[in-house]
């Protein structure tokens, strides 16, 4: 009898928590019920059918444009200047006077040496010509010839310094930018002008990686500068170096733009794509499609489920190449698959997709993104 309130207490609790576990559990059983009373989460995307393509690894180097009659021309001799015979950036002809010392101390030397060889000839040939032997002497004939090939020589050696005073033009081009006074001094070895062929065909010198160096002679590359509006000009190979620099551990390589398609300039600064082995199979892809993470790059495959509808299912891929619009899957991908292009950020592992009215195959999306660009750098 004296356990009995004890045991009315504990009833009475077992039977308060059997109440509250029962409104617990109509209350956790309606919010499963509300919850399941709404759709499935999506997300919608654009999708693109993967398509494989022919496509050529390229590697980008820096060249320099230079043309192919190029040269710096200088004075052999110090001297003072007596006539200057052209203006900066004009266009001179081959044998034009460019620069002339003062040759004048030269001049009046090689009248008198002239003048000295034409005596010294009239004696050599009229020794020479005697018929008869004993009207001179074998030994006056011999040193007669000898006075006038020393006079001869005298002649030809200031002849060749005032040659040496004289500055022309090897060929026609344009001349640079010049300072030169009359009256002025110039000092030997000086810059006179830089002169740049006019016409004819652009070279573009370039180096590439010694792993390379397998670039023939006859293969195309392209040459593009973006400050000049110059995009994607073409070149040919027309030498490479046989050996290999021992400072840069590169190949230096020669191509040759065609005459009249560029406007680049000698000096130019320019980017020269080189194609690198055979072209291989690959998938371009808007880079949009393409995510990467701790573990990698990685697309999402679209795939149906049993019930019909689109799941995103995580898939590492093989980067080859990444642009600004596009990137270069190599491996990783079928042929027919579908994958989630714009709003792919949106997406992750199983998660039910709908597709935008957007569908079109990968390549067709890139194609459409790189016109895009061009025609906002031309606006």
């Amino acid at each position: 009898m004296r356990n009995r309130p004890w045991l009315v207490v504990i009833l009475g609790c077992l039977v308060l928590v059997l109440v509250l576990g029962f409104i617990k559990f109509t209350q956790i059983r309606a919010a499963i019920a509300f919850g399941e009373s709404f759709p499935e989460p999506s997300e919608t995307v654009q999708i693109a059918t993967v398509e494989f393509s022919d496509w050529q690894p390229r590697m980008v180097v820096v060249g320099d444009v230079r043309a192919s009659r190029e040269v710096e021309l200088r004075n052999e001799l110090p001297g003072v200047i007596a006539e200057v015979g052209f203006a900066s950036g004009s266009l001179v002809e081959e044998g034009d006077l460019l620069l002339q010392l003062d040759i004048s101390q030269e001049t009046a030397q090689l009248q008198s040496a002239q003048a000295e060889l034409a005596l010294a000839e009239a004696d050599y040939k009229r020794f020479s010509g005697f018929k008869n032997p004993d009207a001179v002497s074998r030994q006056q004939v011999e040193r007669s010839k000898a006075e006038f090939l020393m006079a001869k020589g005298r002649a030809g050696a200031i002849q060749s310094v005032i040659d040496r005073k004289t500055l022309r033009a090897p060929f026609k081009g344009y001349s640079s930018i010049h300072q030169f006074e009359v009256g002025q001094f110039l000092s030997a070895n000086s810059m006179v002008t830089r002169l740049v062929g006019d016409g004819g065909e652009s070279w573009v010198d370039f180096a590439i990686p010694q792993q390379y160096s397998g670039i023939e002679i006859g293969s195309l590359v392209t040459v593009s500068a973006p400050e000049s509006q110059v995009q994607d000009v073409p070149a040919k190979v027309i030498a490479v170096e046989r050996g290999i620099s021992r400072h840069s551990r590169a190949v230096q390589v020669r191509a040759a733009l065609e005459p009249g398609i560029s406007p680049l300039k000698p000096g130019t600064i320019v980017r020269v794509s080189t194609p690198l082995g055979q072209p291989i199979q690959t998938v371009t892809l808007p880079s949009s499609a393409v995510r990467v993470d701790t573990f990698g790059p990685y697309v999402f495959v679209l795939e149906s489920d049993p019930e019909g509808k689109i799941r995103a299912k995580r898939r590492p891929v093989s980067v080859s190449s990444k642009e600004q619009e596009y990137t270069i899957v190599k491996d990783g991908l079928l042929a027919g698959e579908r994958i989630a292009t714009k709003g792919a950020f949106k997406l992750r592992e199983g998660i039910w997709v709908k597709e935008s009215s957007e569908e079109s195959s990968a390549k067709s999306l890139v194609e459409g993104s790189v016109e895009g660009l061009g025609e906002g750098n031309d606006q």
